[in-house]
């Protein structure tokens, strides 16, 4: 209504110059409001509470931002995996988003005979979780090496929200956890996933984020291409900080800070094979499901983890720079900060502090 008045009334003969020139100002800038407007509202439609813009990081809430909106729920997007989907379910409805990221594989894995809440975190042998999961679970093909190894798990987003509150505030369950460094963590990512270059295409090409440089790194309207040239360096500072994913997000954003507290089982990825089997004499599962059975016997045994995930540390140095471990560190400061997390933050460079 407002701006066909505007345009009309600035072509009447009956309306003076000054009048014409303040209703072509007004005109400027109702169109220059919206255009300004109309993105962020559209990327908040799709995002509604769940990823929030610090700087040039996307992050979730630090606090509970409340239900999210009806026309987000069940918001389903054909070519986004379903880990990229916001998680608008029960357990946003009742106003108590327990251990609920905005990724719906990010919620903890249910395990009601041992009575354990496992999450597994990318880039933190996720995959051998995900097996020991399916083997506890009696599942098929746990030991199987497969892409949709996760199909059929049970996890805490199916649960109805008081039925999940009880399992997240219960003494009688464990909640467990396996965290990483973060620079281990990062590279491991960069190595697994830049010798696939759909992956990032699909991930962080033809998105409201992606910026004219990201499109041009991720190649984004080739997509036969076989091999990305991207380089540690510009994944750090073009795909890690504009593009969110689970493989890279810092790992105390999995959950907000009040649901930090209900967990009670931190393990390390440095010591993998004595944390594993710590958690599973706990809940009465190391002899059944750890001890035996696995390739390299038991499970976490030095060898039996990926060898994509475990080279990084040897290869920090290859390919950080002590300019680039600065930005690491300030990017995944809120890591390190994490008491939770229980992380030390280690130099791969060391100060010269002769000078």
């Amino acid at each position: 209504m407002v701006l066909p008045l505007i345009i009309s009334s600035s072509y009447s003969p009956n309306y003076s110059l000054l009048a014409r020139t303040l209703a072509l100002t007004a005109l400027i800038l109702v169109v220059g409001t919206t255009a300004v407007l109309l993105p962020q509202w559209w990327y908040d439609g799709l995002l509604p509470g769940e990823y929030k813009h610090v700087g040039h990081i996307i992050v979730p809430p630090q606090e509970d931002d409340g239900p999210c909106p009806a026309q987000a729920r069940n918001k389903s997007v054909p070519e986004y995996p379903r880990e990229a989907f916001v998680n608008c379910t029960l357990l946003r409805r009742k106003n108590e988003p327990l251990m609920n990221t905005g990724f719906v594989k990010s919620s903890p894995i249910v395990i009601e005979s041992h009575k354990l809440l496992l999450f597994y975190v990318r880039k933190v042998a996720s995959r051998e979780f995900i097996s020991l999961a399916r083997r506890m679970l009696g599942l098929s093909g746990w030991n199987k090496t497969c892409r949709f190894l996760d199909d059929g798990l049970t996890s805490l987003y199916d649960y109805s929200p008081d039925q999940a509150e009880a399992l997240v505030l219960s003494d009688e369950w464990t909640r467990a956890i396996f965290v990483r460094d973060p620079k281990e963590r990062l590279l491991s990512a960069y190595l697994n996933k830049v010798e696939q270059p759909q992956f990032f295409q699909q991930m962080c090409c033809h998105r409201d984020f992606t910026t004219p440089i990201l499109n041009t790194l991720l190649q984004c309207h080739n997509n036969t291409i076989t091999k990305l040239n991207l380089s540690f360096t510009d994944f750090v500072e073009h795909v890690v900080t504009t593009c969110p994913n689970l493989h890279w997000i810092p790992q105390s954003q999995l959950l907000r800070p009040k649901e930090w507290n209900t967990i009670d089982f931190v393990g390390h990825f440095n010591r993998l094979e004595h944390d594993g089997r710590r958690l599973l004499e706990r809940v009465g599962a190391w002899q059944e499901y750890g001890a035996s059975g696995w390739a390299h016997g038991s499970l976490f045994h030095h060898g039996a983890v990926s060898s994509v995930t475990t080279r990084a540390k040897d290869r920090l140095h290859q390919y950080y720079t002590p300019e680039l471990e600065k930005r690491v560190d300030a990017i995944y400061k809120s890591d390190y900060n994490l008491k939770a997390l229980n992380l030390t933050r280690y130099k791969i460079f060391q100060d010269d502090t002769s000078a």
